[in-house]
């Protein structure tokens, strides 16, 4: 059996990496939507052409692998955690 000290300790750790948690999440929300206005301007930056059409395409393109990515990810993730058991 745990003593009193230890299972304080626990939960203070706990809370501690529940703030952490909220802090990269709202992070990573706060980065991703700052970079969201520049994206078109950097794709047609990057893709070199004088068509709307292929810079449209390729600013879709790379939105759908974003999002395929992130959506593999988070399963895999998911997957993960669920194995590793770090629910409390």
């Amino acid at each position: 059996m745990a003593s009193p000290s230890s299972e304080g300790a626990s939960v203070g750790d706990s809370k501690w990496q529940l703030y952490l948690i909220y802090f990269l999440v709202v992070l990573y929300a706060l980065c991703y939507q700052l970079q969201s206005p520049i994206e078109p301007f950097l794709v047609d930056k990057l893709v070199g052409s004088d068509s709307e059409t292929a810079t449209a395409t390729a600013y879709a393109r790379l939105q759908s692998f974003f999002s395929f990515i992130q959506t593999i990810g988070s399963l895999s993730f998911g997957y993960v955690l669920d194995r590793v058991s770090i629910r409390t």
